[in-house]
């Protein structure tokens, strides 16, 4: 035989037994009768175009459209919109999936973490300073940097050498990673005060592509972790080696000056008193449990950061967007804004505005939040499919059943745009939330997640919102959506890989 003969033999070979090996796999899928288009029980390739596009929300509501509540979306996973399911799937033993694990290169963390017991351990450590009660040491610290963002926003209006707009994208963005970086490490990044991005922050944004292929792709994680040349693939990793330092030295640095000056609840840099950061209560909430070791800390640190800077600057972005563009919309939040007690707004000479605000008012006034609402409703930072295994035993879901180990995931979008939670779903309509929201609305809106695992910095960034949004509108009543360079809806169209931004990665307003 040739070696020709025998090498076609063996690429025969192996090619039937792959035919082989996926055929049986089809027939006995414990989702082969999950309704579903027929290619997904034997590819997910269709899937992953999609998320390539940044539009794998989007594709999965219309499977949901075209297949009904339960879908299943590739050989190995199912998607469910019904609101009871999404109950089930939000409770402790729906592990999350390795899904996470794959997105990060670091140690368990609250958000990567598989183990319910780990979870449940970190949550409880670090819930403390998150929840509403323990952010109010800290409203001084936010709104400080709401100021310097809506001075830096009316200087970029004012230049001489600009186009009379302002990029809120930018500046919300730069905002969100400082609050988050000095609550995290005792030390903000200052992007706001230099107007550009920090290092770290760049390092993330130049590491994500790679992380964002490990994801799609198994084959890179194995490729990766033989030490096989991957182009792009050793400089992330040295980006990647660099943030988890960089972190470190952070919060070396925090440790050694809280040591030496002790802590207070006044914030700042340099050698200002310090501000307890958001792992200051650790040891005290541990008790005589066991607390977070080093590595934990710091690979929360690190999520800390991912987590708080463009999910939050995305949706203020969003929110800013939406009521320039709708002026009957402003000319409500004005009115409710002004009538607040806490509200002043002085004018001086020189043009410049005085804006003070009162956030207990903030976070019970009405429109204000019907308002932000209807923006994350329409604009999740996280729209779609978050997977989880079924327990061993097994579970009916929505009508179905599943057994135990398959993976079942629920999305925002779907949840957000079903007409039967959320009537006309695709009109901004901040009323619905004032009328009173519906029992079934008030479970399907999960733009910060469900269940346990619901977002531990959702406080936080309504904090940010709230603040940023009525300062901006108060200090610039008359602003507008710019078409300066261009600037058009098609900018803000919503593209989403995990997280989600608007595709221009521009907001353009003008204040009058």
């Amino acid at each position: 035989m040739s070696v020709a003969e025998s090498l076609w033999r063996t690429g025969l070979a192996l090619a039937s037994a792959y035919v082989t090996v996926t055929v049986v796999g089809v027939l006995t899928s414990p989702l082969k009768n999950i309704p579903g288009p027929w290619y997904s029980l034997w590819t997910d390739l269709v899937l992953k175009y999609h998320i390539l596009r940044g539009q794998k929300a989007r594709y999965v509501h219309a499977l949901h459209q075209q297949y009904g509540p339960v879908v299943r979306i590739n050989p190995e996973q199912a998607d469910i919109c019904d609101l009871a399911a999404l109950s089930q799937i939000g409770r402790a033993e729906f592990h999350k999936t390795p899904y996470y694990k794959t997105m990060t290169i670091d140690e368990d963390n609250i958000f990567n973490t598989g183990d319910p017991a780990s979870h449940r351990r970190q949550r409880r450590l670090l819930s403390g300073p998150l929840s509403e009660s323990g952010l109010k040491s800290v409203v001084g610290i936010v709104y400080g940097k709401v100021k310097l963002a809506m001075r830096r926003i009316d200087e970029e209006m004012r230049s001489d050498s600009g186009n009379g707009a302002a990029d809120v994208f930018k500046w919300a963005g730069f905002m969100a990673t400082d609050v988050i970086a000095e609550l995290t490490f005792g030390e903000s990044f200052q992007m706001l005060e230099a107007g550009r991005k920090h290092q770290y922050f760049r390092d993330m944004e130049s590491a994500a592509p790679v992380l964002a292929l490990r994801v799609l792709f198994p084959v890179f994680r194995t490729l990766m972790s033989l030490g096989v040349p991957i182009p792009g693939a050793s400089k992330a990793m040295q980006m990647i080696s660099r943030l988890r330092a960089g972190a470190e030295d952070r919060l070396e640095r925090y440790s050694k000056r809280a040591e030496t000056q002790g802590e207070t609840t006044t914030g700042g840099d340099g050698g200002a008193p310090l501000l307890p950061t958001l792992f200051a209560k650790v040891d005290e909430a541990a008790g005589g449990d066991k607390g977070l070791t080093q590595d934990e800390i710091l690979s929360n640190a690190q999520l800390y950061i991912v987590a708080g800077s463009d999910t939050t600057s995305n949706a203020l972005t969003y929110v800013i967007w939406n009521v320039c563009k709708r002026p009957e919309v402003k000319a409500r939040l004005l009115s409710e804004l002004k009538s607040l007690p806490g509200t002043s707004v002085s004018r001086k000479g020189d043009g410049e505005v005085d804006v003070d605000v009162d956030y207990e008012d903030l976070r019970d006034a009405t429109y204000l939040n019907a308002v932000i609402d209807e923006t994350l409703r329409l604009y999740p930072s996280t729209p779609a499919p978050l997977p989880r295994h079924v327990p061993p035993e097994g579970m009916a879901l929505a009508g179905h059943w599943f057994e135990g180990g398959c993976v079942v995931s629920t999305q925002a979008w779907s949840f957000h745009m079903d007409p039967n939670i959320f009537p006309e779903p695709e009109r901004f309509d901040p009323g619905r939330w004032e009328k009173g929201a519906t029992k079934e609305m008030r479970d399907g809106f999960v733009p910060f997640g469900a269940g346990v695992r619901i977002c531990l910095g959702m406080h936080l960034a309504m904090m940010e919102i709230r603040l940023a949004t009525a300062r901006f509108f108060l200090q610039y009543p008359d602003a507008k959506v710019s078409t300066a360079d261009g600037m058009s809806d098609a900018d803000m169209e919503q593209i989403a890989f995990f997280m989600a931004f608007p595709r221009g990665k521009r907001c353009l307003i003008q204040d009058r």
